[in-house]
Formats: C-alpha cells, sequence, structure tokens
C-alpha cells in the first residue's frame, strides 16, 4: 500500500490488512465502538448496547475480559433467532464484533461488524441493500479508521514537552465525553506548548470525525 491510497484509497479491508500487525487491540476495539456509535439509536435493544459498552470499557482495561467474551457467545442465539427482525439481529452481531476484536481473534471480527453495520445503514436508507446506499456509510468508516490510526506513513514523534496540563485536560475531556468538538481548541494548547508537527495540528484543526482512540488524543493522554 502507498500513502496515496491509504488517504484516498476507496476499500477499508486492504487498510486494515496493512496495520494488522501494528494495531493495537485497544485500537481496533474502539474504532468498531466508534462506528457502532454513529447509529447508537439503532441499538435499541439493550442486549446489543450492552456489548458495545462493554468493548468500550474493555478497550481501557475495565471490566472482566471473560465474562463479556461469555456474553457475546450468548447473544449469538440473539442473531440466529430468525423470529426477530433483521436488523436487530444484525446490529446484535456487529455489537458481538466490537467484543471480539482483539487478540487472538482481531481484524476478521472488526471486519464482519463494520460489514453488518454497512448492511443495516443500507437498507435502512434505501429500503434495500443497494450499493448506492452502502458508499457513504464504508467512507465513514474509512474516516474514522484514519482518525484511530493516523498516517502510518508518517509516524509523529510527540515531545513530552507538549503534554501541558492544559493540553492533558482539554484530551481527557473530550476522551471522557465523547465530544470532540474541542479539537481546534487542543491544537492551540499544543502550539503554545511548542508543537510544531503539522501533522497534529492539521487532524486538531480538521473536519473530523473523531473517536475515542483519534491518535492526536491518544498522544497526548499518553494511551496506546
Amino acid at each position: 500500500m502507498t500513502e496515496a491510497e491509504w488517504q484516498e484509497g476507496r476499500d477499508l479491508h486492504p487498510m486494515l490488512l496493512f496495520t494488522a500487525e501494528r494495531l493495537t487491540g485497544r485500537k481496533l476495539r474502539l474504532y468498531t465502538v466508534g462506528c457502532c456509535r454513529r447509529h447508537w439509536e439503532l441499538f435499541n435493544r439493550d442486549e446489543a448496547k450492552r456489548l458495545v459498552s462493554d468493548a468500550e470499557q474493555l478497550a481501557d482495561g475495565i471490566g472482566d475480559e471473560d465474562a463479556v467474551r461469555q456474553l457475546a457467545w450468548d447473544a449469538l442465539r440473539t442473531y440466529l433467532d430468525l423470529t426477530l427482525p433483521w436488523v436487530q439481529r444484525t446490529l446484535t452481531q456487529a455489537a458481538r464484533g466490537c467484543v471480539t476484536c482483539s487478540p487472538p481473534d482481531y481484524w476478521g471480527h472488526a471486519w464482519s461488524a463494520l460489514h453488518n453495520l454497512v448492511d443495516v445503514v443500507a437498507f435502512l436508507r434505501g429500503g434495500v441493500r443497494d450499493e448506492a446506499f452502502r458508499e457513504p456509510e464504508r467512507d465513514a468508516h474509512r474516516q474514522l479508521f484514519r482518525d484511530v490510526v493516523g498516517n502510518p506513513f508518517r509516524p509523529v514523534t510527540f515531545s513530552p514537552s507538549w503534554r501541558t496540563s492544559t493540553a492533558a485536560s482539554l484530551a481527557s475531556q473530550m476522551y471522557d465525553s465523547r465530544d470532540f468538538s474541542a479539537m481546534p481548541i487542543l491544537a492551540d494548547a499544543l502550539q503554545d506548548a511548542g508543537c510544531d508537527s503539522a501533522d497534529v495540528l492539521d487532524h486538531c484543526r480538521g473536519p473530523g470525525p473523531h473517536v475515542r482512540g483519534c491518535w492526536v488524543v491518544d498522544l497526548v493522554l499518553g494511551k496506546e
């Protein structure tokens, strides 16, 4: 994969493959959770909501991994229950992917979860599984992946001196609230601290979107 393909490519699959060996389980989980939370209003079954929320907690080392994985396996019965609406069954399967897309299962489960999301959103937008209704959701997934991973062709060395109390407080507030509207303010705080990385500042001041796991916020918070 080239840098141009990374920045402008229309296929998420090779991006996942390209970063598979360097992408942490935490990053992959938060990315998949972020894709699900884009359509949080659709997750109206408590079971699916809990799986997504538990996966998000597990990403930060909170909760019992074995217990949540058991819940994910139990949820398979929902997916196989043909008496339930197809949309809710498919969303449950997407939620399961948020839990299982970590070692040793990794990116294959993430890919499956995202595929299920695309199916549901396209169906609800157009009434049929039409490619014209699938591409906008796929594009959103690619944008979120770039937000979480950054540009692997231009790794940034983050200076500890940029991690001021102001920058850390802003990053922590956004991470906890999932409201990333203060990203431009974070850029100002980083620049005031001496940050001269165009990649960092441009990402903060760009249009987004951003989710938990955003590569700049993670650098400020010292997360991997």
